[in-house]
């Protein structure tokens, strides 16, 4: 499936709404959250009782103007008019009726100007005339080099314009520049990809151009209803702001009130579709996003972010010399998203620590590892579990070499680890892209007993590989396990 498909997938599927289902007794406690925090009110799930009128969707007109690749641009024409069909929020014109009223008034739609929309006006039929040209295509090819053999990658790209014209008024409502580009083995399946993101280019700017708006309803935790559905053109994965109206603009010096300002509160993920509401999920403003807030659709705003973590864990660690925690201090990039038709938000991080076992534990053991977690957040105030896998390098210089099974002695150990995890966290958004975090993890206790070494045979300093059985240098081994402490600063971007 490609992304413009995606975007107009049907809703149809989607589940109903689930009714809340709560006992007094949490009804009154979420009530008293909700007054202490005045963040936002807790309403039951159901229908909401306000739902927006449907309104009479705009008539559109799509046609392709006169250019030196106008043949490119009448293939893309069906493709091009059934998406922005898809979209739900327009009845699209037949063509054949659009060129015969353009024939009529010879006009060069190409480089129309605002005089010569104006004879556009009052065209029958037809609320908004959405024109596009293909202005320029190129190819291009690139020699790759490879073991199975060598080819050719292949490189299309198409470069035009689009212009919406309100034939209501005669106006030109906007005019910007769109694009597409495609690489494959194959030139005409480079052709088709570039035609095809050419097409998503026009499709984003018209849902920019055309945003819907909305209102919130009700609001349960990070869980929001709104007053849009599939009748007014409402799919599954668009974005919102959320906003409200602030304080009057005056002008100083005539006193007009020149508009409002507008207060953004967040960001709502759509997840769930029905014919008159649909119900979304708060991606940001967890705090601030409350009932009643305004909504504008931003097409282009993604839903995926990337977050750099840097924190301090405490481990557990044991050896025959005693007992304690081992500070370590991480470093980690990742990505977070919305799992598809869930309110619920899952990340990946890899990342790497360094630390040292304190000498009353072992002797001074440095170490090292790299660490793979997942988490899952759901909608409660900002907790989640996670799942991890460490990956762990653990080094220590001996103050006094020991002799090996095969008579060799070493001053240098080093072994490695692998440690599955799970744990349970809470992040607080401070200010902006700055969360803090804390977690408790419980890892699977490992002991590093079996060691690879390096030498120090007479004198001199020689590398080489030897396995040490378990309990052979046992006054070095570590339990590496059991609950950590994480507590750390989170930047999402």
């Amino acid at each position: 499936m490609n992304r413009r498909t995606a975007i107009a997938q049907d809703p149809s599927s989607a589940a109903d709404v689930v009714r809340g289902t709560m006992t007094p007794r949490i009804l009154l406690a979420l009530a008293a959250s909700s007054l202490m925090s005045g963040a936002f009110a807790v309403l039951p799930l159901c229908e909401p009782a306000v739902a927006a009128p449907t309104q009479a969707k705009l008539r559109i007109g799509v046609i392709a103007a006169e250019s030196s690749y106008r043949e490119d641009a009448q293939t893309a024409y069906d493709e091009l008019a059934a998406e922005i069909a898809r979209l739900g929020r327009f009845i699209v014109v037949e063509r054949q009726d659009l060129d015969k009223v353009i024939q009529e008034h010879r006009l060069n739609l190409a480089g129309l100007t605002s005089e010569e929309g104006k004879q556009l006006s009052g065209l029958e039929g037809v609320d908004t005339l959405l024109i596009y040209t293909f202005n320029n295509k190129n190819m291009t090819s690139a020699l790759v080099e490879s073991s199975k053999g060598n080819y050719y990658d292949y490189t299309a790209t198409y470069s035009g314009t689009v212009k919406f014209v309100d034939t209501r008024k005669g106006i030109i409502l906007d005019a910007f520049p769109v694009s597409g580009r495609g690489t494959s083995r194959h030139t005409q399946e480079a052709w088709t990809t570039a035609r095809d993101t050419f097409i998503d280019s026009v499709i984003l700017g018209v849902r920019e151009a055309f945003a819907l708006e909305g209102r919130i309803v009700s609001r349960q935790f990070r869980h929001v209803t709104i007053n849009q559905g599939d009748e007014h053109g409402i799919r599954n994965g668009y974005v919102f702001a959320a906003y409200r109206h602030g304080n009057p603009v005056i002008d100083p010096d005539t006193g007009d009130v020149l508009g409002t300002e507008k207060e953004e509160t967040g960001k709502i993920h759509i997840f769930q579709v029905e014919r008159r509401f649909s119900r979304g999920y708060i991606l940001e403003g967890f705090y601030r996003v409350g009932n009643r807030d305004n909504l504008k659709e931003v097409p282009a705003s993604p839903i995926s972010d990337f977050r750099i973590m840097p924190y301090l864990e405490l481990v557990p660690v044991k050896s025959t010399s005693g007992q304690g925690y081992a500070p370590m201090t991480n470093f980690s990039l990742g990505f977070q998203g919305l799992l598809p038709a869930t309110g619920v938000t899952s990340g990946l991080d890899l990342g790497l620590a360094v630390g040292n076992v304190t000498p009353a534990v072992s002797g001074g053991t440095l170490f090292g590892k790299l660490h793979a977690e997942y988490e899952l957040i759901p909608e409660v105030l900002g907790l989640y579990g996670l799942v991890g896998l460490h990956l762990g390098g653990m080094f220590q210089t001996l103050k006094n070499p020991v002799t090996l099974g095969d008579g060799k002695s070493s001053d240098l150990v080093t072994a490695t680890l692998l440690q599955p995890e799970a744990g349970l966290g809470a992040r607080l958004r401070l200010f902006g892209p700055l969360s803090l975090f804390c977690e408790g993890k419980y890892r699977l206790p490992s002991t590093l007993n079996n060691w690879t070494t390096s030498s120090n045979s007479e004198g001199s300093k020689t590398s080489y590989s030897y396995t040490a059985k378990a309990g052979e240098i046992r006054d070095h081994e570590l339990t590496f396990g059991g609950v950590s402490l994480v507590a750390g600063l989170g930047f999402v971007f």
